[in-house]
């Protein structure tokens, strides 16, 4: 069945830390979807998606492709479906087969709750975020190593001053695919002011179970700031759409 989950000194330290917490997040949009006409696969031994004459979705290993078509669901039963009824077969590039089931590709890779994670999105990915109802971000991945995010808040006195914020990440290239090492910034603009924080980070684990540690330094009117802060973050997931995270910072003495 097609099944879908239906997401300076003059700056205090507390500051820098909320700051951290609008670092970009991954997409809360499921994965891009696959080409309408993509052909037939060749690999038999890869998971892909058979869509039926009546609309259903059966995601399987194909085992033979005679009449009538043999397939291996990730439960491990065997089903045949007369070749009649496939309308078309489609690589399945997002996700996997987990334990006798289908997971989904993660949507959330590049961040904790709030705080990022060394992960970037891959060239050509995107997202759209909104915190807090009021500070929208849009991120794209402009190669596998770079994500920019930006935006502007759609509050009326920020409008006023012509505030907007940007927030790069750029993944150091050659490490992965269990230990990924990044850099980046959170940067607040407007017309009379600038701050916001920059960060350094390393993620190590699996795509299921991973780590995350860092250091934070916050900076004003393009001053840094000598308060820095550090993030301790973890995240394991349990299921095809539950993950459970952990995210906290702690400040150094001034």
């Amino acid at each position: 069945m097609n099944r879908r989950p239906v997401r300076s000194t003059r700056l205090p330290i507390l500051k820098a830390a909320i700051l951290a917490a609008l670092l970009p997040a991954a997409p809360a949009t499921a994965p891009p979807p696959l080409a309408a006409q993509a052909s037939t696969p060749t690999d038999t031994t890869a998971l892909v998606e058979i869509v039926l004459d009546d609309g259903e979705v059966v995601r399987a290993r194909i085992l033979s492709r005679g009449d009538p078509l043999r397939l291996r669901l990730p439960s491990g039963d065997v089903l045949e479906v007369a070749a009649g009824r496939v309308r078309d077969i489609r690589p399945l590039t997002a996700g996997r087969s987990v334990r006798g089931g289908y997971w989904p590709e993660d949507p959330n890779r590049t961040s904790l709750f709030l705080g990022p994670t060394a992960r970037t999105l891959p060239r050509g990915r995107g997202y759209l975020g909104v915190y807090e109802l009021f500070f929208p971000l849009v991120g794209v991945g402009v190669t596998d190593w770079l994500t920019v995010a930006g935006g502007a808040p759609i509050l009326g006195d920020l409008l006023d001053h012509g505030v907007f914020y940007l927030a790069p990440k750029v993944r150091i290239p050659g490490t992965g695919p269990y230990v990924d090492v990044a850099v980046g910034a959170l940067g607040f603009f407007s017309d009379d002011d600038d701050f916001g924080v920059g960060y350094a980070v390393i993620t190590a684990g699996s795509r299921d179970a991973a780590v995350t540690v860092g250091g934070l330094l916050p900076w004003y009117d393009s001053e840094l700031g000598d308060q820095p802060a550090f993030l301790l973050g973890a995240e394991a997931r349990v299921s095809r759409s539950v993950k459970l995270m952990t995210e906290n910072y702690v400040a150094s003495e001034a």
